[in-house]
């Protein structure tokens, strides 16, 4: 018949001339890993009795039009369908069964989509890139729409996710170009960055398109913009044709910003950042070029990845002791980053050390020691200047050669492994030292083997 059978799983089948269609019986238990790799079978239907699938089974059956499944399987593991291209129709077990990331990723002709009752999740890109796919019914009960999980589906129109979903994950609808119409639940626990980014939907609505205190897109053309109360949270570029806009007033109830939320405003010189705002996110004000100052509150316990990146013409940021985790590049490109000074600080934050000396002397003025700061630096000697409060989260860890540090006075905290895998102990430490991490000079390895040499 084509296939081998080992021990219940189908694990290999080989094209016969003039076969296009296959009966798989219910001997067999499970269809093996990459099992019908490059068949030419047009048909397929799988009998009662079998309950798994596995990853990649039928992965890039280039002329599978066909694929209809029992109630019997359990399991569909990771891209067992992906890039079957000619895949026109799938029955799932009506009882609904799990079913894995990209399972049917780079189905291109694939139209429609019926999610059977009793699924719960619907898995990382399970429909991603199946261009054709116009309608899909998802089934009450559903909970989890999990990130990418329609990406790319550029023919969908339409889609009613169900009141149940209280989880959209990222880029769930992704270029989604064609989706206009979306209906979605009264209340949602959470949203992923650039989930409908891309689609019709996004784009409609009076000014403000939001959902549910997300604010997912600004789409005026106003200098100055009054953001309404009940907005809790700034999505992924919502104000990414905010072209003209030139301050910004964010109401009390917004909580929080996601990445790139103020991106390429380039006009942007002014906003206030809302007391429950905790954290500045990667890309949060990317090339906002003529952003001047910024204030961060003493909420404010950390500045993510590239968050300021040129903006070029930043040149004052007022900054708190409780904002100890800034990332390295944060401030990248900015009138504050001078490449020519070994130490980036910024309002008496030392954010990253460029330089590879033995002996470093902290500089006057400095209150915090940044996250990662001076991660595997070449020190063996380290003077911290009085006026230091806080040393920030592996501040110094991974410099094996650092065994000799002054410590102020002024000194009351130091994070987790901040200096891990070093040479140092807690010998040294100041009594004024009331908040002190875990793991602080935990070693990797009992024994150095290093010269001592200093």
């Amino acid at each position: 018949m084509g296939y081998t059978i080992k021990h219940g799983m189908l694990t290999d089948y080989r094209d016969e001339a003039g076969i296009t269609a296959l009966f798989v019986p219910g001997s067999v238990k499970s269809i093996g890993g990459r099992a019908f790799r490059g068949s030419k079978l047009r048909h397929i239907v799988v009998a009662e009795g079998v309950r798994e699938i596995c990853a990649s089974a039928f992965r890039g059956c280039k002329e599978l039009v066909s694929v209809v499944l029992p109630d019997s399987v359990e399991l569909i593991e990771s891209q067992a369908f992906a890039d079957c291209s000619a895949l026109r129709f799938i029955k799932l077990p009506e009882k609904g069964c799990t079913v894995e990331s990209h399972v049917f990723s780079g189905c291109v002709s694939l139209e429609n989509a019926a999610i059977p009752d009793g699924t719960v999740v619907l898995a990382d890109g399970i429909f991603e890139g199946c261009t054709s796919l116009e309608n899909v019914y998802l089934p009450m009960g559903l909970e989890r729409i999990n990130p990418r999980a329609f990406a790319a589906c550029e023919s969908l129109c339409s889609v009613a996710v169900p009141g149940t979903v209280d989880y959209i994950g990222r880029e769930a609808f992704y270029e989604c170009f064609s989706l206009a119409e979306i209906t979605l639940p009264e209340h949602i626990g959470f949203l992923g960055d650039y989930a409908f980014e891309g689609t019709v939907w996004l784009a409609s609505g009076d000014r403000f398109n939001i959902y549910d205190g997300y604010l997912l897109r600004y789409f005026g053309a106003d200098e100055n913009v009054v953001v309404p109360e009940g907005v809790e949270v700034i999505c992924s570029g919502a104000f990414g044709d905010g072209y003209n806009m030139v301050t910004v007033e964010l109401p009390e109830s917004v909580r929080s910003f996601c990445e790139a939320a103020f991106a390429y405003c380039y006009e942007l010189r002014s906003l206030n950042i809302p007391g429950n705002v905790k954290e500045i996110p990667k890309w949060a004000f990317y090339e906002c070029t003529s952003l001047r100052e910024i204030s961060l509150h003493s909420g404010i316990t950390s500045v993510g990845q590239e968050a300021f990146m040129k903006c070029e013409a930043l040149e004052n940021v007022d900054m708190h002791t409780s904002t100890t985790s800034i990332a390295s590049n944060a401030f990248d490109e900015t009138p504050l980053d001078n490449t020519e000074d070994e130490f980036v600080i910024v309002d008496g934050t030392l954010i990253k050390y460029r330089g590879s000396g033995k002996l470093i002397e902290v500089p006057d003025g400095v209150e915090i020691i940044a996250d990662y700061a001076f991660e595997c630096s070449s020190a063996r000697k380290v003077i911290l200047p009085d006026g230091l409060m806080v040393i920030g989260r592996s501040a110094f860890s991974g410099s094996t050669e650092l065994s000799s540090v002054v410590f102020p006075a002024t000194l009351f905290k130091i994070d987790d492994h901040a200096f891990s895998d070093t040479r140092l102990d807690s010998s040294s430490l100041p009594d004024t030292v009331t908040e002190l991490g875990v793991g602080v000079f935990e070693h990797e390895f009992s024994r150095w083997g290093m010269d001592d040499e200093q």
